[in-house]
């Protein structure tokens, strides 16, 4: 039985920020993954954008934040970037609509997040996604309470994310990966059609 009713593919988004604040803080990297409902991975982008906020709000910015993305290189790379949020999420657009993602749910890992960035900061991109969202975390939360021997042994157990967009989409894919064949939603061949 094939549970996906809809032919269209999914979106999956992350973003590494400044910040936790929407209004404040920027945006300095962006990646999407496009997935067939099956999960399997059709395209991506990521790329590192030139931070929208001011200089000294930069110097402002929380240490663990700033530790973070020194630690990941991000930091060096966006100082050095050119590509504006604009351009890059122009890019993104351009994907959703060539490869069958338009108006896709907004997928990935505490969804919230990204999405309340998008809306402040890049309304057209926000407005090509579905208002519904598919989010791992709900699927993790869920599992450590009712089914903590799956929760155990998910991908990534006791790891920490890598704080790099792309990366830590991916991560959630199979994250979501997992879960599907635990509940018999996908097979774990996922080359093959349900």
């Amino acid at each position: 039985m094939n549970i996906f009713r809809e032919n269209a593919n999914f979106c999956w988004l992350d973003l590494e920020t400044t910040g936790l604040d929407a209004t404040e803080d920027a945006i300095l990297e962006i990646a999407v993954v496009i997935t067939t409902p099956q999960l399997d991975e059709i395209t991506h982008y990521t790329a590192v954008v030139a931070p929208s906020v001011p200089t000294k709000r930069i110097g402002a910015i929380h240490p663990v934040v700033a530790e973070m993305h020194s630690k990941s290189g991000l930091w060096a790379e966006s100082l050095r970037a050119s590509l504006t949020l604009d351009k890059a999420c122009d890019e993104v657009r351009s994907l959703l609509q060539k490869h069958g993602a338009l108006h896709s749910p907004l997928c990935g890992s505490s969804v919230h997040f990204d999405r309340k960035f998008l809306a402040a900061q890049h309304p057209r991109l926000h407005g090509d996604f579905a208002y519904r969202n598919i989010d791992v975390s709900t699927w993790t939360e869920l599992a450590k309470r009712v089914a903590p021997a799956i929760y155990s042994r998910r991908p990534g157990a006791g790891s920490r994310p890598a704080h790099r967009a792309l990366n830590d989409i991916r991560n959630s894919i199979a994250l979501q990966r997992y879960y599907l064949q635990k509940v018999g939603w996908i097979s774990g061949d996922t080359k093959s059609p349900l």
